[in-house]
């Protein structure tokens, strides 16, 4: 039942522009359900489907939450960015990015797909139960999640008194120049300086992506949808939650490794919020008689031996514990470039991780390994990385030999849903050494020339602002 409910859920958020109030889907739900509020409440708190932003009316006596309060369609599922023939064991749908935009110039003659009932298509909508939806519900969700189908909104240009804010691409800029606090419905200034409206310079930012005129209309609600989700994470309650296993690491590092000092291309220099290193990664030890993180000689090789899920420890004279990040008695933090979901495929360097479960013979075995032929898994590393960014603290429901399991993030372990019995769970990224990192940034040197669209980080969305 619950089941049914969340995909009705689903439907009726995708068929009004992505969100509805709480008051609004108990009304829409009460004809099918006898106790709407009991059944909303464990499917939206249950489900990785939806985000719920609190309102702020009182709450009803009937109800658990706010009538204001605001839920939106979220999913995992992502458009594959690879040119047609290229992609390597995808779980995404392969569209063209500019049919599920609302607009491709090249029509039938385009190479890619354009065919969502396709066999592959219709596998990967299924396995994310999604394949109820129809294609301008499915389209309109994908918008709102999948950050490689629409320009960001420059938040340089939302700081700052100039022109441009301080956007120091100004006319230039990639991203579009709006004002956020409009598209959010909070400005109430009579005199803000920044852009209520898509000016000439951001309409054709949208048509280069392929924006049809009809969601033109809609983008205020798709960008407001997409900023209530991503500030839905950033709550004293999530920042204040006790760290656990291997999910400790990424919270320690309360900085990433920027992307753009690497390439020596950081315009920010000292000012960077971002930590500037030559690696993506960094490890280091906290040293009480300073009170400061001092950087590990030995960190390539405590990196190489980290990557290894079979590791707990690292070799070496002093070695790091990986499951209470100490060495000995003092604190240790790695500090890293951003998951590699969270980027474009174009960004070099970024940290691509991957999920590994621990077998009945003690052995480690990635979540996309295949045995016979077939998929041990229902679900692949590359789906449990989304979802973990998406949402550090939820559950995840996949199949494997035969089997239902739910996937803690917290605990980061599976627990077989008709046994009971637990498995481990590891998150660990795929090594780089010093020289794999030179001949990387070697690689894009010499393509420069050629494809500089591809070397080029995109202006305005500069991570270490």
């Amino acid at each position: 039942m619950s089941e049914l409910v969340s995909d009705f859920i689903t439907r009726k958020l995708c068929q009004n522009q992505g969100c509805l109030d709480y008051g609004q889907l108990c009304q829409l739900i009460s004809p099918i359900c006898e106790d709407p509020d009991e059944m909303l409440l464990d499917v939206l708190t249950k489900k990785s489907r939806f985000v719920i932003i609190d309102g702020k009316e009182e709450k009803d006596t009937t109800c658990s939450l706010r009538p204001d309060s605001v839920v939106v369609a979220k999913t995992s599922l992502r458009v594959c960015q690879s040119l047609p023939g290229n992609c390597d064991n995808c779980d995404d749908l392969h569209l063209c990015r500019y049919f599920v935009c609302g607009y491709c110039r090249y029509r039938n003659k385009c190479k890619n797909c354009h065919d969502l009932d396709s066999d592959y298509n219709t596998a990967v909508l299924k396995t994310v139960g999604l394949q109820n939806l129809e294609q301008e519900e499915l389209f309109l969700l994908l918008l709102q999640n999948d950050s490689y189908l629409l320009p960001e909104i420059c938040m340089h240009y939302n700081r700052g008194t100039g022109q441009h804010g301080a956007c120091r691409f100004k006319g230039d800029c990639t991203n579009l120049h709006i004002c956020m606090d409009f598209l959010l419905g909070e400005c109430q200034s009579d005199v803000c300086r920044r852009s209520h409206k898509f000016d000439q310079k951001a309409m054709k930012i949208l048509s280069g992506r392929g924006i049809s005129p009809e969601n033109r209309c809609i983008l205020d609600s798709i960008y407001r949808n997409r900023y209530l989700m991503s500030s839905s994470m950033k709550t004293p309650q999530e920042q204040s939650r006790l760290l656990s296993k291997d999910t400790s690491i990424m919270r320690q590092a309360d900085r990433n490794i920027c992307l753009f000092f690497i390439r020596n291309q950081c315009n920010y220099k000292q000012k960077c919020k971002n930590v500037h290193f030559h690696l993506p990664y960094k490890w280091q030890m906290f040293v009480n008689e300073g009170s400061t993180w001092t950087d590990l000689s030995n960190m390539e090789d405590i990196e190489k031996d980290y990557c290894n899920p079979e590791n707990s420890t690292s070799t070496g004279p002093f070695p790091v514990d990986f499951r209470t990040m100490t060495c000995g008695s003092a604190k240790v933090r790695r500090l890293s470039t951003v998951s590699s979901f969270t980027k474009p495929a174009d960004f070099i360097l970024t940290t691509i991780w991957q999920w590994y479960w621990k077998n009945d013979q003690g052995q480690w075995t990635q979540y996309e390994h295949e045995a016979n032929g077939k998929a041990s898994s229902s679900i692949t590393s590359k789906n449990l990385e989304v979802a973990f960014q998406d949402d550090i603290d939820s559950e995840v429901l996949l199949m494997k030999g035969g089997q239902h399991y739910a996937l803690s993030f917290k605990g980061m372990y599976e627990l077989s849903i008709e046994l009971q019995t637990k498995r481990e769970v590891r998150r660990r990224p795929c090594f780089l050494s010093a020289l794999e990192v030179k001949k990387t940034l070697e690689r894009e040197t010499e393509t420069a020339s050629s494809c500089s669209a591809v070397c080029t980080p995109v202006r305005g969305d500069r991570e270490s602002a």
